[in-house]
């Protein structure tokens, strides 16, 4: 099915230079399986919707799959003190620059609060280039973020978000490099807020095969791998107007997968991948989101 690009915005009409698309604020993709809505890390978050926590970049906002009229994902924030919906991630933990202030990857310089990370306050957000390009089976949508140097920490990274028509497949390659004297070292984890109506029709397949029910288990459940269990895929089973499988993978194998719901409409299965990147070198690595109704 033929795939169609909208993109939405002050920008009316798509700039090209180099191959390369400027992206005005928000990416919609259409690829005949599911429709994508992707931010634009690029456009000041002036209204404080993404906050301090997570990476702009590569930030799902909307996934609907084709016949389907709902969102896999909450659209909107879960919480009145910081932004938690759609599909995401975050590398922690936050770098030390001084007793209060902190590097968070991906974000910025942020100020802690003692009592709650979540509450953190933005002291300065690092931008982020974009661009989107296509072809005629594809469109890749980039951000770089530059840091800087700070407190002998610098780095850049890429995110890369690749849609193809007709796959059920999203894949967001990143890479980070470490442009600074100090080492990065630290954990990514992909955080998919799923949206939910039917508790009892949640399920998740961890690697190695255990399956359980997601609202039978405590708010928070953690399972740990070691590097010999090749821990590369999870999937998540639930209901909206259809039943969808959501399988989340990686070329990387996970140290440990988190848990999560809120007892009510929402949960999450948190795959962690280790980050550890020495002065001078470079880390890359991947998830793969496919989406699919269940067979019957």
């Amino acid at each position: 099915m033929r795939r169609k690009l909208v993109a939405f915005g002050m920008a009316a009409a798509a700039l090209f230079l180099s191959g390369c698309a400027a992206v005005p604020r928000s990416c919609l993709v259409d690829n005949g399986c599911f429709a994508l809505k992707l931010d634009d890390p690029s456009v000041p978050d002036r209204a404080g919707k993404f906050g301090c926590r997570f990476l702009r970049a590569g930030w799902i906002v909307s996934l609907r799959p084709a016949g389907s009229t709902e969102e896999l994902f909450h659209i909107r924030s879960l919480y009145g003190y910081h932004p938690a919906f759609g599909c995401t991630q975050e590398i922690v933990p936050e770098l030390e620059l001084s007793p209060n202030r902190q590097l968070k990857l991906g974000v910025g310089i942020i100020e802690p609060n003692a009592e709650n990370r979540f509450r953190a306050v933005p002291v300065e957000l690092f931008p982020w280039v974009t661009c989107v390009t296509r072809t005629e089976d594809r469109v890749v949508m980039e951000a770089r973020q530059n840091s800087g140097f700070h407190a002998g920490y610098a780095y850049e990274l890429i995110v890369r978000v690749t849609v193809t028509d007709g796959s059920p497949e999203i894949v967001m390659w990143q890479k980070i490099q470490n442009l600074g004297l100090r080492p990065i070292r630290g954990q990514v984890y992909l955080h998919p807020f799923f949206n939910v109506h039917e508790l009892q029709s949640c399920y998740f397949r961890l690697p190695g095969g255990f399956v359980g029910r997601v609202f039978d288990l405590p708010e928070s459940t953690s399972h740990t791998y070691t590097e010999g269990d090749s821990a590369r895929t999870l999937s998540a089973v639930f209901r909206t107007d259809l039943r969808y499988v959501v399988t989340i993978g990686s070329d990387e194998s996970f140290e440990f997968v988190q848990i999560w719901h809120n007892s009510r409409n929402c949960f999450a299965l948190e795959p962690f991948l280790p980050v550890d990147v020495a002065p001078g070198m470079v880390q890359e690595w991947n998830w793969r989101l496919c989406v699919y109704p269940e067979e019957s």
